[in-house]
């Protein structure tokens, strides 16, 4: 049989005889291309779209084609909200990483400041500019066991006591060098507030875990009640990470949130810590602010003497 290259093929049925014979030839084992399409919209109360996210999930990726905001509503967050909103629902198709391109005259500096980071780029196109693709780890390869992987049946999840002291101070220490834990574990006894610790132990009794949850009556991000129930502190023993305790922990601190007849579970995290924001998506959470502190010294000089 003779064959020739045809520059008039049809435009629908080339691509998808090309796709197919693509798929056809995946190597034995590689499991279905699990692709979903993901379509976010941005519209007004006229109905008309001012900005949109589209792209896919699949094989554990999420695929950002396009995001675009109407010029007239830029800065205003409505940018990063839809690309957290397709973050979280890749999330909770099983996506552990997402990836993207853009231009150099484009949108490079919004995506690093949401975590992600340049992996690739290709100079000269356009012409005089550069092509990026980034990508960021949706869930780190230790959740990503947590989010899969029951705790042991040997593991049990409770409410703290005063016999738990010790275990509980030496968990404390490692998550938050140089406190005064004595004392507060002491006034957590002695004076206690709304609000709930919780631990896990091992078969022999060890406290390897805690959760400490407390109940705020302030401003808390995101919140639309209030007392909201929050997540002060999570922690688990170096020693037994990825074996789904840290997420059994927020699954019972949930379960108090709730049984304790609050709406809401709150948590934060620092910007730059990309684990634990990944480990609070995959739990269930959504993010609902980005926020930097500030602070300034205000100490009077002691050769200044204070008016009177």
């Amino acid at each position: 049989m003779e064959y020739h290259i045809d520059d008039q093929a049809d435009a629908d049925s080339l691509p998808a005889a090309v796709r197919k014979g693509i798929r056809e030839a995946d190597p034995d084992g590689l499991g279905g291309r699990d692709w979903q399409p993901l379509h976010l919209s941005l519209k007004g109360d006229d109905g008309n779209v001012a900005g949109g996210l589209y792209g896919a999930t699949m094989w554990s990726w999420l695929m950002i084609d396009g995001l675009w905001i109407s010029p007239s509503l830029r800065g205003r967050g409505f940018g990063k909200k839809l690309l957290l909103a397709a973050e979280a629902i890749a999330v909770s198709r099983g996506c552990a990483g997402s990836w993207l391109g853009t231009f150099d005259f484009q949108a490079r500096d919004f995506y690093e400041h949401l975590g992600y980071r340049v992996f690739s780029e290709l100079p000269g196109f356009p012409p005089g500019h550069t092509h990026f693709h980034l990508s960021k780890k949706l869930i780190p390869e230790s959740e990503e066991v947590e989010r899969t992987s029951p705790p042991p049946s040997s593991i049990r999840i409770r409410e703290t006591t005063v016999t738990d002291s010790a275990g509980w101070l030496r968990l404390r220490e490692m998550l938050w060098p140089g406190a005064d834990h004595q004392v507060d574990i002491a006034r957590h006894f002695d004076q206690p507030t709304p609000g709930v610790t919780l631990v896990a132990e091992d078969a022999a009794g060890k406290i390897i875990a805690f959760a400490e949850i407390s109940v705020r009556t302030d401003w808390v991000d995101g919140a639309t009640t209030s007392p909201v129930a929050f997540l002060e502190g999570i922690f688990v023993d170096p020693a037994v990470r990825g074996t789904g305790i840290a997420r059994a922990l927020v699954s019972a601190a949930a379960d108090w949130t709730q049984g304790n007849g609050y709406q809401e579970l709150g948590s934060n995290a620092e910007i730059g810590n990309g684990n634990a924001i990944a480990f609070h998506l995959a739990c269930g959470f959504r993010e609902a602010e980005r926020n930097v502190a500030f602070i300034m010294s205000c100490q009077m000089d002691s050769s200044i003497q204070p008016t009177k």
